[in-house]
């Protein structure tokens, strides 16, 4: 329907025109009122949050109580349960967030990191690991341990670490709690493996101690401590034609990591080429090529299922790995400068002289 005639150069409403003009005010003016009431609001009205247990513990709260003082007028309910419910109940729609700790890799939900933490291996004051330096992993597995139960993301990442064969582990109590897992490490039942953040208390007053392992990675991928430096990193495997690699990459970083350059290894098994026992990856490194580099924990580098880091570094270069011993050169500000395939070795021209160029 016409609702404007064309008089000379100008428009000019016609009778069509005038008659809907008044409801079309009309509308307009609810938008505006729409938008100002919504502006007014100073909350998100009832919110269905998760956590997992150490993160409902001892942040959740926390987070909870500074975004009602900011939001006043929104309603939070909190739900504490381990990683493998809280991703089910998004699943579900029955919670519209969840913070977990374990990893999730459900193709229906979005995951995005937000904290970094790392589980520590600790015992009673009294314990005898207390005296030890460097204690091995065969001395740990032979330990009577007190753990988390299945389910968990604490649990997950010890699972993976240490390849665990519960036939070959004295598993004496899988508990649900932190807490109950701090009492009964006190108590000296065993040695436990908990988040950082759930002992920094207890290691304060002395109460729990951590033990001074060797060769293990219980942390996860995390650049946050390495803001400002230029980085190298690769996804490595311990059974590959590349592997040799390790010394080119190692001599890479005492070269070069006074100035600025760090290299990182991030095992993954994506081509079916590393050890399932991190511990092994870890010792191997160590005893075959002398590696001191940072070395993170299995992930996955390729696929839908890649760690979040590995899908940001896939879509800034454009570039996904394909092979072990692809690398990533990103710059001092987080950009991704350059990638390059498994055959470009760690100490050809070509690298080294793009690493020099932004050092």
């Amino acid at each position: 329907m016409q609702l404007f005639d064309r008089v000379g150069r100008s428009l000019s409403i016609n009778e069509s025109g005038k008659k809907l003009l008044p409801k079309a005010v009309e509308l307009l003016d609810r938008a505006k009122e729409i938008e100002s009431e919504l502006s007014a609001l100073s909350g998100f009205g009832e919110m269905h949050i998760g956590a997992t247990l150490t993160i409902g513990n001892y942040l959740a709260n926390l987070l909870v109580a500074k975004f009602l003082q900011t939001y006043p007028d929104s309603n939070i309910k909190l739900q504490v349960h381990n990683t493998k419910t809280i991703v089910q109940q998004i699943v579900n729609h029955e919670l519209d967030l969840g913070m977990i700790e374990g990893d999730c890799d459900h193709p229906d939900l979005e995951v995005q990191p937000w904290i970094a933490d790392e589980l520590v291996i600790f015992s009673a004051p009294n314990h005898p690991l207390t005296k030890e330096k460097n204690i091995s992993i065969d001395k740990l597995i032979k330990q009577v341990w007190v753990l988390r139960e299945k389910g968990s993301g604490t649990r997950e990442t010890f699972d993976r670490v240490f390849g665990v064969n519960e036939k070959n582990m004295n598993i004496r109590l899988e508990l649900e709690h932190t807490e109950a897992i701090k009492r009964a490490v006190e108590s000296g039942i065993g040695i436990g493996c908990i988040s950082k953040l759930a002992l920094k208390d207890a290691f304060r007053r002395g109460s729990l101690v951590p033990l001074d392992v060797k060769d293990i990675q219980l942390n996860d991928v995390d650049l946050s401590s390495f803001q400002g430096k230029t980085l190298l990193i690769v996804n490595v495997a311990s059974k590959c034609g590349y592997t040799p690699q390790y010394e080119g990459l190692q001599r890479l970083y005492s070269k070069y990591k006074d100035d600025g350059l760090v290299v990182i290894g991030i095992p993954s098994r994506d081509f079916f080429q590393e050890y399932s026992d991190e511990s092994k990856v870890a010792e191997f490194c160590s005893t075959e090529y002398g590696v001191d580099f940072p070395m993170f924990a299995t992930a996955k580098v390729s696929g839908r299922k890649a760690h979040p880091l590995y899908k940001k570094l896939i879509s800034a270069s454009g570039k996904e790995p394909n092979w072990n011993f692809n690398k990533y050169l990103i710059s001092r500000d987080g950009q991704v400068v350059q990638h390059y395939k498994s055959g470009v070795k760690p100490e050809s021209e070509e690298l080294v002289s793009a690493i020099q160029a932004i050092l």
